[in-house]
């Protein structure tokens, strides 16, 4: 019952010259395919091509594996066998058989160049999903950057004026609060490509500006803060908080000629991060604004296009005036460095 030598090695000839054509004239078309970029065409023409294919494919390789098996089959069957299988046997309906292994092999092969075509179409929309989200990021960090480029003159030009009305005044606070802005200026210049710094090393800026304060208005800021207990490693964008107490003391504090109370508050509610500026005073009528739509300076502003940019829409910052009180904000996921 098992085949004889000879007919074994001449089957394997035949069908493996078969498969060896295949893969040929499927390595042909994805040489097309990329030489030609039909990745970018569209469905339709991308199908007429794969068609167009799969049969050119198929009948060559069909009629040059029916030659190869007459070769083969006269090199190694025995005489019998030959005149039996190939000379009386399969030359009856020739035309008809090749009909029929180009019919079964194209599908092979229409197979093959889909799933090959699939692939690298979704390899493109991968790569090009990639490079669109890097060019956002550069878009994002080119923003940011001109952002803190705007901030920082901002504080400077804020802080030298107030350094100015002290040098005639006091000389000795003037140079206490030079020393407190270089730490300030230090500590920006540091985090300029950074998007997130620890809430400790916020709080440490937030403290030298209160010095800077503290100085100027001497009795008239009355500063405190509450931070819940496990926060200091909570991240936040560089120089936010020191944007909120900033607003206050010059809108707040500066504008008034009594004591006047800045609270501090950080909390957090679940995996919110909560920070609150309060201070006593109103908002002009122009600048009650319940929504995130800073009017109040540069400042507010620049941190409203920060929060944009790092959070998206999971972050939001509100100015309100209750009670006397001018409320500043500021809602953020809470991620731990």
């Amino acid at each position: 019952m098992l085949p004889s030598p000879d007919w074994l090695l001449y089957t394997v000839l035949s069908s493996g010259s078969k498969i060896l054509f295949m893969l040929l004239g499927c390595f042909v078309f994805r040489y097309l395919y990329l030489k030609n970029a039909w990745q970018h065409l569209n469905l339709y023409r991308l199908a007429k091509y794969i068609a167009l294919a799969s049969l050119i494919v198929s009948t060559l390789a069909c009629s040059l594996s029916m030659a190869v098996s007459f070769l083969s089959a006269k090199w190694v069957l025995v005489e019998s066998l030959y005149q039996s299988v190939i000379v009386q046997g399969e030359t009856k309906h020739r035309v008809l058989e090749l009909a029929w292994n180009v019919f079964s092999c194209m599908f092979i092969v229409l197979g093959w160049c889909a799933l090959y075509c699939f692939v690298e179409h979704r390899k493109l929309h991968f790569a090009t999903k990639l490079e669109n989200l890097q060019l956002q990021q550069a878009l994002k960090q080119a923003q940011l950057d001109a952002l803190h480029t705007q901030l920082n003159p901002h504080f400077l030009f804020n802080s030298l004026n107030n350094i100015r009305s002290l040098i005639r005044i006091n000389a000795e606070q003037a140079i206490e609060m030079i020393t407190a802005l270089s730490q300030i200026l230090r500590f920006s210049l540091a985090h300029q490509q950074t998007d997130k710094i620890p809430l400790a090393s916020e709080l440490a800026i937030v403290d030298c500006l209160i010095d800077i304060a503290q100085l100027q208005f001497a009795e008239r800021l009355v500063f405190s803060k509450h931070i819940d207990q496990g926060l200091e490693q909570a991240l936040v964008p560089p120089l936010a908080i020191q944007t909120l107490v900033e607003n206050a003391l010059k809108h707040g504090v500066d504008q008034r000629k009594s004591a006047t109370e800045l609270k501090l508050i950080i909390k957090h509610d679940k995996q919110q991060l909560n920070i609150e500026v309060s201070n006593c005073g109103t908002l002009n009528p122009t600048h009650k604004q319940t929504s995130s739509q800073d009017k109040t300076g540069v400042g507010l502003s620049n941190l409203t296009q920060r929060l944009q940019l790092v959070y998206a829409n999971q972050a939001n910052f509100q100015l309100t005036e209750t009670d006397g009180k001018v409320v500043a904000q500021l809602n953020m996921p809470l991620q731990l460095g």
